[in-house]
């Protein structure tokens, strides 16, 4: 499960070279010689997203873009995917800010060189741990998107300290027990829900298939759903959780 898409190309040769099948799981990585890739289809699941948070906002107004890192599959897929929706079946919906979560030293040189007189030094700081320069840089924001879990935890710790939370509209991705108490109480508008337990599964049978020389197909998709806190009991959404 690679973070870095073009990551372990050494190690990879090496597997390959002594006769080791390499499987991928989750993101997937630029090397060619991997066998089988077992992922959710990132930009479709990103597109659901995408039309669910315009949607909840009236098809119209700013959003932001929280992505959990700037190097991962995953996180390429999902942002050019939400996109790439809004831009082109959402002209009243405006992405004013992708922030990708690993460039936050970047966030805190933009302060420093802006140098917003109605932020005080505390706040230049805690902008940089959780995203409140950029919510209070919007004051019209009407909704926020996560690509993954942290990223979606990320939006909903800075919206909660700027009393935003359930006042701006927040999707994001996985499901974990924070996000559920804040989709239980109308912080998190919905979530994209991969399958954790499918992808980890189809993992192992196609090491298997691998290894007995019976065939794979190229990528399996394990599949996603949406949730929202209207669904969230039903037996099928329960399958899905964490635990």
């Amino acid at each position: 499960a690679s973070i870095d898409s073009a990551a372990c190309s050494v190690q990879f040769d090496l597997a390959t070279a002594n006769g080791i099948p390499v499987i991928s799981l989750d993101s997937g990585n630029e090397y060619k010689g991997i066998q089988c890739i077992v992922k959710t289809d990132n930009e479709d699941a990103a597109r659901t997203g995408a039309y669910k948070l315009a949607n909840e906002i009236g098809d119209e107004g700013q959003v932001i873009l929280v992505v959990h890192d700037s190097n991962s599959e995953t996180a390429k897929e999902r942002t050019k995917s939400f996109e790439e929706e809004i831009k082109n079946n959402y002209p009243s919906v405006s992405i004013v800010e992708t922030i990708y979560c690993d460039k936050l030293d970047d966030l805190k040189k933009k302060i420093a060189v802006e140098k917003d007189p109605n932020m005080s030094e505390d706040l230049q700081k805690a902008a940089v741990e959780k995203m409140q320069y950029y919510l209070k840089k919007y004051p019209d924001l009407k909704g926020v998107f996560g690509t993954n879990e942290s990223s979606t935890i990320f939006a909903l710790e800075a919206l909660q300290k700027t009393e935003l939370a359930g006042k701006v509209a927040l999707v994001g991705f996985d499901i974990s027990e924070e996000q559920i108490a804040a989709m239980k109480n109308g912080e998190i508008s919905g979530l994209v829900v991969q399958n954790p337990f499918g992808m980890g599964y189809a993992s192992v049978v196609a090491a298997a298939r691998t290894i007995l020389q019976s065939g794979n197909e190229a990528v399996v998709d394990t599949g996603y759903i949406w949730v929202t806190k209207d669904n969230l009991e039903d037996e099928s959404i329960q399958n899905m959780l964490y635990k």
